[in-house]
């Protein structure tokens, strides 16, 4: 009788506790956050996969997460979610923040766009496409998937090749390796001027002139996919000020490997 009364109260105190809201100071476990803002500002595979999560995990009782899990996975930029499964709370998922910078243009078929208008109207925009190599393609890839949110951390700045871009930590980079003639991707935050040229778009690689991954900013940031999921990593290449980056999804696909790495330890 006892179990059955402290699993009716996790479920009633659940109806309360959506998501933790990190970006408000002021806020606690206990203090209800509405999915769609989370969905905004955090990334899952969709919004739509988001507030189901979301749901989920009100219903299951996350309130039931003790403080010093919420503080860890608070402390990693991550927010949590969970379902009742097999009579006990588990995860279900991390989302994980991180875009452009809004002053950032982005090459599409109608020339530089801001991305931030991008994002407003994603169906009005085809990002113009790059091979592995970092060429121009002659193709142009849709806008499918599109986030926005209140940045929480310092962003990286980047200066190369007369370029300057600004990203968030765990934003893809293409970079060309010491001793290494194959375009690869890191993430901004492990960048290393001694060891990674950037690439321009167009393929030509360039030193890296400045790097800052401590600036001050606390405002929007951006970010979207191009191509589809089923297309190759090349099709989620997008000039960004000049410099070729990562999309939404090539961040998912990072953002996953490493939540998964942190999960493990």
């Amino acid at each position: 009788m006892k179990n059955i009364l402290i699993f009716a109260t996790l479920v009633l105190l659940g109806q309360y506790a959506l998501a933790v809201d990190y970006s408000n100071p002021n806020d606690s476990i206990y203090t209800p956050t509405e999915s769609t803002n989370r969905c905004d500002e955090f990334l899952a595979n969709s919004k739509a996969e988001c507030q189901e999560y979301n749901r989920q995990a009100a219903e299951a009782g996350c309130i039931g997460l003790t403080e010093e899990a919420l503080a860890i996975l608070k402390d990693k930029k991550l927010v949590a979610g969970c379902i009742f499964k097999d009579f006990k709370l588990q995860f279900t998922f991390t989302c994980k923040c991180g875009c452009f910078h809004p002053s950032t243009d982005i090459l599409t078929s109608t020339g530089q766009t801001s991305v931030d208008k991008i994002v407003a109207a994603p169906d009005m925009y085809e990002v113009h496409a790059f091979t592995a190599e970092g060429q121009y393609s002659n193709l142009f890839n849709d806008v499918y998937d599109v986030t926005r949110g209140d940045n929480l951390e310092p962003l990286v700045a980047i200066s190369a090749g007369g370029r300057d871009v600004k990203v968030t930590a765990s934003h893809p980079v293409l970079v060309l390796a010491q001793g290494d003639s194959d375009i690869t991707v890191v993430k901004a935050k492990d960048l290393d001027p001694a060891l990674h040229q950037l690439v321009l778009a167009g393929g030509d690689a360039v030193v890296i002139d400045s790097l800052d991954k401590n600036v001050p900013y606390y405002g929007r940031v951006y970010n979207f996919s191009t191509g589809t999921e089923e297309s190759d990593m090349a099709d989620h290449i997008v000039s960004a000020n000049g410099l070729l980056m990562g999309d939404l999804y090539l961040q998912n696909t990072l953002g996953k490997e490493a939540a998964a790495i942190q999960a493990r330890q």
